[in-house]
């Protein structure tokens, strides 16, 4: 589907006439031709799959109620040659009519790929990965088991500065991990090497 245009045009246009999902805002398109191969749009794959979380964006129709459509970019280049802007102009391939048009701004360096490569072949573009939510804030059991394992799998020793002052050797069953714990706890494994003072624990 269509062609790459080179590095001195500033205009693309897809053919064969592509059926057209679009996102203006999330700034991500899906066109699909007659042969039913999927492309993304110009840099839509970096936000595609966060868009097909809420849902398949809905295809483009006219108000002929025509789906295939005449897609054109028209580039606009910054002095260093990376794309500023680029323009999508879509055009009903059964009455003509033109549809609102649509600036998409790129920020970002190198853009070579947007003009070598407009067009981004994708197989299967509904197919959404299972998302998992990680966080950085531990519980108390979360620190504890990180505690034990350093300990037990890798015989490192316990230290406390409760005054951050000095360093007090300790045991894991010797600390309370509750939510306010504030005391820091300094771990090794050198064997026969006392840790630093604790002004500077992360040595």
């Amino acid at each position: 589907m269509g062609s790459p245009i080179s590095s001195t045009s500033a205009k693309f246009q897809t053919e064969p006439l592509p059926e057209i999902r679009i996102r203006r805002d999330e700034q991500v398109a899906l066109l699909t031709c007659a042969s039913s191969h999927d492309n993304l749009l110009l840099d839509s794959r970096d936000y595609w799959m966060d868009v097909i979380q809420d849902g398949r964006p809905k295809r483009t129709t006219c108000r002929c109620g025509g789906h295939l459509f005449r897609v054109s970019l028209l580039y606009e280049f910054r002095d260093t040659g990376d794309v500023r802007t680029i323009d999508i102009h879509i055009r009903c391939a059964h009455c003509s009519r033109d549809l609102p048009p649509c600036q998409w701004e790129f920020k970002y360096s190198p853009t070579d790929q947007l003009v070598t490569r407009p067009l981004d072949p994708i197989e299967n573009p509904w197919l959404r990965p299972k998302r998992v939510q990680i966080t950085a804030y531990w519980r108390p059991p979360d620190a504890e088991r990180f505690v034990r394992f350093l300990v037990q799998d890798l015989a490192a020793r316990i230290f406390v500065t409760p005054n951050f002052a000095n360093l007090v050797p300790t045991t894991i069953d010797e600390i309370q991990f509750v939510p306010q714990l504030k005391r820091d706890l300094y771990l090794t494994n050198l064997p026969g090497i006392t840790p630093p003072d604790a002004l500077d624990p992360w040595k």
